[in-house]
């Protein structure tokens, strides 16, 4: 029980710090400027900084976050009398559709994951619990799950068992 939590656990903050990843690639992809990519929330136990991003490893293991710089609400109301350059490097400065694609960036990344997983378990399979032969007279049923205090479990049965035929039954397929 307790491995079960932790795999779910690390799976989570696995998906989160996926999910930022997204945002980070396409920001880096556009020249924003990204200044922290933290998996946890603050405070900081480790931090590393490569080029212009510092990557941290943060106390409170509750998800992960990106920090672009530039992201900050503007004032409603500016001055016109004041025109201020913006850093080319400012998620701000950037056109509305580079921004909307840095903001879908951890959306495309759930969907690029779905795609991976979806795609192992396909290639990987999963266990039939009836043959796939539909002709053959000696099709088999898999037992994958037993009930607890049901006739199945007083038989004897576990998960792994094959059932090849039933009394008085000539066709499997029939039956079931």
């Amino acid at each position: 029980m307790f491995l079960t939590i932790l795999i779910v656990f690390f799976s989570i903050i696995s998906l989160l710090a996926l999910h930022e990843f997204g945002h980070f690639i396409i920001a880096k992809k556009f020249g924003v400027r990204v200044d922290e990519f933290g998996i946890g929330y603050p405070p900081r136990l480790f931090g590393k900084k490569y080029g212009e991003t510092l990557y941290s490893l943060n106390l409170l293991p509750l998800g992960a976050f990106v920090k672009i710089y530039g992201d900050e609400a503007e004032p409603l109301v500016q001055d016109k009398s004041q025109t201020k350059k913006k850093d080319p490097q400012s998620f701000s400065s950037k056109p509305i559709w580079q921004r909307s694609l840095v903001l879908l960036g951890g959306v495309v990344a759930f969907w690029i994951i779905a795609a991976v997983l979806l795609s192992f378990v396909f290639i990987i399979g999963t266990p039939q619990a009836i043959s796939d032969d539909i002709q053959n007279p000696d099709a088999k049923v898999l037992i994958t799950a037993i009930a607890p205090d049901s006739p199945a479990q007083k038989a004897g049965l576990i998960p792994g068992d094959t059932i090849t035929k039933f009394q008085k039954v000539k066709e499997v397929q029939g039956f079931i």
